[in-house]
Order: C-alpha cells, then sequence, then structure tokens
C-alpha cells in the first residue's frame, strides 16, 4: 500500500496508507518533512499534515479529500498555494494521459 498523508497528533505521527491502514511513529513532522517534500507528489497543506496529492480526488473551500473518503484540512494561510499546485497537478496529470 502507498502513502495517503501523514498527520502529527499528540507528539505521535501517523501515517495513512490508502488501503485504510495506519501506522503511527513517535516522532516529528520535521524529521519525516524533508524527505516526503523532495519526493515531488507531497505537499504540506497544514502544520500538521503532509499530502501526497496522487491520493486526493477533490479539493474543497477548506480541505483535500482522498480516494479513501478521508478529509485533510487545508491552513487559511496555505489555501492559495495549496489550490495552485492542486490544480497545476491535475493539468499536468491530464496532459500526460
Amino acid at each position: 500500500s502507498a502513502l495517503s498523508y501523514v498527520e502529527v497528533k499528540d507528539k505521535l505521527l501517523y501515517f495513512h496508507m490508502d488501503d485504510g491502514s495506519v501506522r503511527r511513529s513517535r516522532a516529528s513532522l520535521a524529521e519525516y518533512e524533508p524527505n516526503l517534500l523532495s519526493r515531488g507528489n507531497f505537499l504540506k497543506v497544514h502544520r500538521s499534515y503532509i499530502v501526497n496529492l496522487r491520493h486526493v480526488s477533490e479539493l474543497t473551500a477548506d480541505s483535500l479529500i482522498t480516494f479513501g473518503g478521508e478529509t485533510v484540512p487545508i491552513s487559511r494561510l496555505l489555501y492559495a498555494h495549496v489550490r495552485q499546485i492542486y490544480m497545476d497537478d491535475l493539468f499536468a496529470e491530464a496532459e500526460s494521459l
């Protein structure tokens, strides 16, 4: 299974997989952030969330919805940036078909 998004909560990292499973680790998001963001399809959308854009089905007014139906909040400060990256990614994917 592949990683859909990472969430930090109560000093634990939750790795949400596309099969619905969740793996936990006692670590900070900062430890994983550079590695994830360097992959190109991961985007920090909130101070507590990094999302794999390949696993996003919808952008709403304040969140992303994964193909698994989970809602990931987007920080208001990052919304315009996230929207731009999401749309760029969507059009790049459409052009490659």
